[in-house]
């Protein structure tokens, strides 16, 4: 079970990855979400916990996913917009928006920390956050 939940997240890692080009995006803050699902075991998560990672990479990456998508998006219309030499007040809307789903991005990955400092109890949270690399 624990090996196929690993593949899962690593294919799923791994095809979003290679499916998308989100290069133009700040980079996340915490990466916890992946140290947690590979590392179920070493956590000594019981069944409501990896139920919960499992519920969670079922849903989460998608709805993350579609903001970062939009958020390319919109960078390539601003960058166009530029190109054309668009009007400062079109140019200056664009980058609001950037700037607000980038927002949603921090507020999405700060709300998946969260998440987890709710499920995991003290010691498996300090240890996912060894785990992930802080």
């Amino acid at each position: 079970m624990k090996k196929l939940l690993i593949a899962l997240a690593l294919c799923t890692a791994t095809s979003t990855a290679m499916a998308r080009d989100i290069s133009e995006l700040s980079r996340p803050l915490v990466l916890l979400t992946p140290a947690i699902a590979q590392n179920q075991d070493a956590l000594n998560l019981n069944d409501a916990q990896r139920e919960e990672v499992k519920n969670w990479l079922a849903a989460m990456p998608s709805q993350r996913g579609a903001v970062e998508d939009k958020a390319v998006e919109v960078r390539a219309i601003l960058r166009r917009a530029i190109i054309a030499n668009e009007s400062q007040d079109i140019l200056d809307s664009l980058a609001a928006e950037i700037g607000s789903l980038e927002t949603q991005l921090v507020l999405m990955r700060a709300s998946c920390v969260n998440h987890w400092r709710r499920v995991l109890d003290d010691n498996q949270f300090e240890q996912a956050l060894s785990l992930a690399g802080y």
